[in-house]
């Protein structure tokens, strides 16, 4: 329950099965050739090693290790094990050793390649290396120390994400808080976009839950890597992460975190142009989101479920789950956010005037420069609708804010700059648009934009047809706005 490919996924099966078996709190593997006194080797487990010394930190901690030929030392270890169940277990810390003598280090989940070649390169390292010692330091005296070195590397990441590494650092040695000190960093990490940091850091967190038996740090950790990895398109890895946390909450019965599980899955479908499969994850999650009753989780899925119903064309449904997302989030950023998904909504149906006011909204309260971008784009696509007024002005904006942003947001800006051509009657120069976003879409795997691109090419959207949201939406959204005062 702790890697991502199968084999990883067999291998996490077994240490569960270890953990169980014998009673204990955590389990964890790796490879070490420099085993001294109180050094604790990233190792998962089971029987005693007379040469390996554990600290008074670890009670019952237990390895052994294993010999490879050609090739480093591993080692296996549980911690917390109870002496007079692992008696019991010879047979399958026998079979755990075969196991790992022979998938090695394969079965180990890495750090995102291109994070080890950043400007944060240092700071995963650190972190990386403080896993492969199972986030132990060999002696406490020399933690002050790793601390000032991890403090170092602060100015390196962006400004948004050091107050969350920097209490990263002073969680060191404090494996109660530095679970969830990770699980904030890489959401930091990820909302900077810095992606493939983001995803290493919550790697690495997930095997922090492994080791302390978290399952819902390890839940966490792994649907936050899943939504990494979905933004940096890789779809494999992001599907591998999503499903190791959903079984996880499956076998946990924890509904709350399996609905959210469920909903990014659902997007990652959506992102890739499978609708049906993005749309049944959707209904899911929406189901176990109603049933607890958690404001915040409501709002999440029902804007899932608004977007899904739009897809669909079915407005009057997709209101219905706006309102009642809109009446349910209080963050700030995830409002904004359902804010502009609102304003697609009303555009699409044709009430371009509480459309702008939802993208309006959206620009002026979101702490997140992606969502004011998209907005300004919205807006530059509403002004294309009315004929023009406008839309110069916000393109501009919407294309210098796009710079450096992640490709699937450059699409669909460019997606909206086809769009709006049309709309404004200039059909040759929206073709070259089309063609140059399908072909961009294409080459980053982004086949949602690809599709969209391809099909809006050959026929134009329609223009909307002028209608009203219903009352209680569009009373709402002027309201919103009059209150904020823009």
């Amino acid at each position: 329950m702790h890697a991502t490919s199968e084999l990883r996924e067999a291998g996490a099966r077994l240490l569960a099965d270890l953990v169980r078996e014998t009673g204990a709190h955590g389990a964890a593997y790796g490879w070490t050739d420099d085993l001294g006194p109180g050094r604790l080797a990233p190792v998962h487990a089971v029987a005693v090693v007379p040469e390996v010394c554990w600290d008074a930190a670890l009670p019952n901690g237990v390895a052994r290790l294993i010999e490879r030929a050609g090739s480093r030392r591993w080692h296996l270890m549980v911690r917390g094990a109870d002496p007079e169940r692992l008696r019991a277990a010879a047979d399958l810390v026998a079979r755990a050793v075969g196991w790992y003598a022979e998938s090695g280090e394969r079965a180990r989940p890495h750090v995102h390649e291109a994070a080890a070649a950043g400007a944060a390169a240092r700071l995963i390292a650190l972190l990386d290396a403080y896993r492969e010692v199972g986030f132990e330091i060999g002696l406490r005296s020399e933690l002050p120390h790793y601390r000032a070195e991890v403090t170092a590397e602060l100015a390196c990441l962006p400004a948004a994400a050091r107050p969350a590494a920097h209490e990263v650092a002073e969680a060191l040695g404090r494996p109660g808080r530095l679970g969830p000190a990770l699980l904030r960093l890489g959401a930091a990490l990820d909302a900077s976009g810095a992606l493939a940091e983001a995803a290493s850091v919550h790697v690495i967190g997930h095997q922090l839950a492994l080791l302390r038996a978290d399952a819902r740090g390890g839940i966490d950790a792994a649907r936050s890597a899943g939504r990494a990895y979905r933004r940096l398109t890789e779809w494999v890895e992001a599907f591998r992460w999503y499903g190791l946390a959903r079984r996880i909450a499956e076998t946990e019965g924890d509904r709350s975190r399996l609905a959210l599980v469920l909903d990014g899955e659902g997007h990652t479908h959506r992102a890739r142009g499978a609708f049906p499969a993005a749309r049944a994850r959707y209904r899911r999650a929406w189901g176990l989101a109603l049933a607890s009753q958690e404001p915040s989780l409501v709002a999440a899925v029902g804007h899932s479920m608004l977007t899904a119903e739009r897809t669909a064309g079915r407005f009057t449904s997709a209101a219905r789950y706006a309102w009642v997302a809109l009446s349910a989030q209080d963050d700030s950023a995830a409002r904004a956010n359902l804010l502009l998904n609102i304003g697609t909504l009303l555009r699409e149906a044709g009430d371009l005037d509480a459309a702008v006011d939802a993208f309006v909204l959206a620009r002026t309260s979101s702490p997140e420069p992606e969502i004011r971008m998209m907005a300004a784009d919205a807006l530059a696509y509403c002004a294309a609708l009315r004929r023009g007024d406008g839309y110069e002005r916000w393109r501009r904006v919407a294309m210098v804010e796009a710079r450096g942003t992640p490709s699937y947001l450059r699409a669909q800006v460019g997606y909206f700059r086809g769009a709006s051509l049309q709309a404004m009657g200039r059909p040759g120069a929206a073709r070259r648009v089309l063609g140059a976003v399908e072909r961009f879409a294409k080459a980053a795997g982004l086949h949602e934009w690809e599709i969209k691109a391809a099909e809006l090419a050959a026929t134009p959207l329609p223009q909307p047809v002028p209608a009203k949201a219903p009352l209680e939406l569009r009373k709402g959204l002027r309201e919103l706005r009059e209150a904020a005062a823009v």
